[in-house]
């Protein structure tokens, strides 16, 4: 990928971007959803579907088959997100 910066003010937003990038990156499918949490690939779809409808009823938009890693953590593990972008 190729980023161009147009001015100081973009630049320091992809820097904020990339701090917080570990936010929003994405179990890659329910194999790794099922080794995390030692079930079998079906239970884990379904657990990777229930936290995708209660993302869709927040107002984002999910992947199917995916989950916002950070959004897994706080909902299996009760890990909270500090900072500005807590509630997702």
């Amino acid at each position: 990928r190729l980023l161009i910066f147009v001015d100081k003010d973009q630049m320091e937003e992809c820097y904020k971007w990339q701090e917080d990038l570990s936010y929003y990156q994405l179990i890659e499918g329910q194999e790794e959803v099922a080794k995390e949490l030692d079930v079998s690939v079906p239970y884990a779809y379904k657990i990777i579907r229930k936290l995708n409808d209660e993302l869709k009823a927040k107002g984002y938009i999910t992947v199917s088959g995916r989950v916002n890693y950070q959004y897994f953590n706080e909902r299996i593990y009760g890990a909270e997100r500090r900072g500005d972008n807590v509630g997702l």
